[in-house]
């Protein structure tokens, strides 16, 4: 069944069991030593082995960690908490029971809003928020993806077993709607960020850190009894909660829709497949056999230590972002893409590390989030870090690289060359200049020639004011929201947004320029998307604008920026332009086009041109001295290939007549010179 049919026929409830391993630096009831990725089986006491005789002692670290989680999700904190044996016998259980919390947790009874991409806020239940340990880790030796089925053998690594956890378990989750997986994913996010905030956990799911079971059930209405849950178990990214709640809505409407009964069962989500597996039937907590831990007292927590934790609570994800939106100068559409790209910290590293924020975002929002996309991990796992792109902004700052020679440069970082001063370095990327070359000694004018296949051979093009265009470049990025072609309403396609700003833009040319202004603007390239079965997320399209008047590039810039604006408002994406002048207009002095006449044998060798929309760096030296630029013809009676073709071709004696055109021009200043 199809995923809009199915949540408009059944009423969604799901729930989400979160644990999170606390950063601890011993287990939670023994010294044992806790670092991820140890040798197996070395980080082990006879506590978390569970042999006879040992006994456990409560790890404060850890239940003051829980303490401030449970005051960050609004929960109540219990003066009186109580450990339980929770009795199940699995081969990485090696107590055979897990020593966690039952009618006594510490903390309950909370709630957390998390705000959705569109700005709207959801508050989601919290029944509780307790401590229990974790189990070891199986490895499933010779089957598919490390999983059981097929396997010759496994193993078991207990270095994990004893690990302080924190099991957050939300009430049923009503009043979703289609919008269940989305409000899932947001809640993990928050989560993620408030224990990252707290310092209490490195919260990496794909470490195992932080892994959640999500339950799923369907009923007719709202008012009907909570249908039959389906729990998947151990879901460790927040793409795959999300298509695990997807996917169960559709498994589990299919199947009431054919009379079929829904099954109280843990199942397994698979990245491969893209479903959900069935499992073992569920049991309930009657079958744990809970009982009060004979080894342990109860815990006790006073007011005035509640209290204490309260006064070391740092800021809280939300008021972050909040005072960092106000102080990057970013909108509200700008702050939900960052936040939306999980790049929050990232661009926080990078401006600590002395970059702009628009500069951060361009980088970590641009060029690193398609390398991402391309190779399907996360900003964080790229092989760059804030520093390394704050060094880039800054020799861009300095004048050493353009954004041409960066990018390059950030592609050598993600390539492993080393730093971004190394890379430069190896490649010789830094942009040479010499700023001194027109001073010493001082230049008073300056010419310069083109080779030119419309002026005929031997003559010289010349005319006063604007020769030739301002030339700028242009990256327009669109940046929507990826869904399956199968749900677009989830998603914001930014493919079909480009199109109707390629649209529109044209019409700045032809609409919002005098007929007898020249203005050209060209799309030359546009990329984006990533599977023919995928909402595009991003495309990029890149052109040039070429004009001869800077107050007209402007008035056109303003133009675009507009209509960026009020597509961003029609569709709820958001778009940036990264732009940057190339060369300025060529435009000849008409005091020197009338000298270099009298340098000429006679009138007849000067072609008066039009001006051409082509641009020239030699125009960067007009911005600092007087000069002046002509074209020397080289068309020939029966035409000539034009510029920058593989057929351009033309006589090399006609170059003469720039030498001798240059000779006399020296010979004049040479004149006038001694004459002054």
């Amino acid at each position: 069944m199809k995923y809009a049919d199915a949540t408009k026929k059944y009423d969604v409830v799901f729930g989400l069991e979160t644990h999170v391993e606390l950063s601890t630096n011993t287990k939670l009831f023994c010294p044992a030593h806790i670092e991820f990725g140890g040798e197996p089986n070395t980080e082990l006491t006879p506590v978390s082995l569970g042999l006879p005789g040992s006994l456990p002692v409560i790890n404060k670290t850890a239940v003051d960690y829980a303490i401030k989680l449970g005051l960050a999700l609004h929960c109540e904190i219990a003066e009186w908490s109580q450990f339980a044996r929770k009795n199940y016998f699995y081969p990485d259980m090696p107590r055979d029971y897990q020593i966690s919390q039952y009618d006594k947790p510490t903390n309950g009874n909370g709630y957390l809003d998390v705000e959705l991409e569109d700005g709207t806020i959801f508050r989601v239940p919290i029944e509780r928020a307790h401590i229990e340990d974790d189990a070891g880790k199986n490895t499933h030796v010779g089957g598919a993806d490390g999983r059981i089925e097929g396997a010759d053998h496994s193993l078991v690594d207990y270095n994990r077993a004893g690990v302080p956890l924190i099991e957050i378990v939300t009430k049923p989750i009503e009043g979703a709607g289609d919008r269940a997986p989305e409000i899932a994913g947001a809640y993990m996010r928050a989560i993620r960020d408030i224990v990252r905030a707290l310092n209490i956990s490195h919260a990496r799911m794909e470490q195992g850190n932080m892994r959640a079971d999500v339950n799923v059930s369907l009923r007719p209405s709202a008012d009907a009894p909570y249908g039959t849950r389906s729990e998947t178990k151990n879901v460790n990214s927040f793409r795959g909660i999300e298509k695990t709640i997807q996917y169960e809505i559709r498994r589990q409407a299919a199947r009431l829709d054919d009379g079929k009964e829904i099954l109280q069962e843990t199942r397994h989500w698979d990245e491969a497949t893209q479903t959900t597996a069935g499992g073992r039937l569920k049991s309930d907590a009657d079958d744990y056999r809970y009982f009060p831990d004979p080894d342990l007292v109860m815990l006790h927590i006073t007011k005035e230590h509640i209290e204490e934790m309260k006064a070391q609570m740092p800021e809280m994800p939300r008021e972050r972002r909040n005072r960092l939106k106000g102080e990057w100068g970013f909108n509200d559409l700008e702050m939900r893409d960052v936040l939306n790209a999980d790049a929050l910290d990232l661009l926080e590293d990078t401006v600590k590390a002395g970059a702009s924020a628009s500069g951060a975002k361009k980088w970590w929002l641009g060029e690193l989030s398609r390398e991402a996309n391309n190779k399907g991990v996360s900003l964080e796992e790229l092989p760059i870090t804030p520093a390394d792109v704050a060094e880039v902004e800054k020799l861009i700052a300095d004048g050493k690289l353009n954004d041409k020679l960066a990018k390059q440069t950030v592609a050598g970082v993600l390539a492993g060359e080393g730093t971004p001063d190394e890379v430069v370095k190896k490649h010789g990327f830094q942009v040479v200049s010499d700023d001194g070359a027109l001073e010493n000694p001082k230049v008073d004018r300056i010419y310069g020639l083109h080779l030119w296949p419309t002026v005929p051979k031997g003559k010289i093009g010349v005319r006063w004011d604007y020769l030739m265009a301002q030339t700028s470049d242009f990256e327009i990025t669109v940046h929507g929201k990826s869904a399956h072609a199968s749900t677009p309403q989830m998603g914001i396609d930014a493919i079909v947004v480009a199109a109707e700003l390629i649209t529109m833009v044209q019409t700045v040319i032809t609409r919002d320029v005098d007929p007898h202004q020249d203005a050209l603007l060209t799309l030359g390239k546009i990329q984006g998307g990533t599977s023919h079965n995928v909402i595009a997320e991003e495309v990029t399209i890149s052109g040039t604008l070429r004009v001869f008047s800077n107050d007209l590039y402007r008035t056109l810039s303003h133009k675009i920026a507009a209509l960026m604006q009020g597509l961003e408002t029609a569709t709820g994406a958001q778009i940036d332009m990264d732009r940057k002048v190339r060369y300025p207009s060529v435009r000849n002095p008409r005091e020197l086009v009338e000298q270099f006449y009298t340098v000429l044998d006679s009138m007849d060798d000067a072609v008066l041109v039009e001006p051409v929309m082509a641009a020239e760096d030699f125009a960067e030296y007009q911005q600092e001295i007087p000069g002046l630029f002509f074209f020397l013809g080289v068309q020939e009676p029966t035409g000539t290939a034009p510029l920058h073709s593989s057929h351009f071709n033309f006589d090399e004696r006609v170059l003469l007549t720039g030498v001798e055109t240059f000779k006399r021009i020296l010979e004049c200043e040479s004149k006038c010179t001694k004459k002054k």
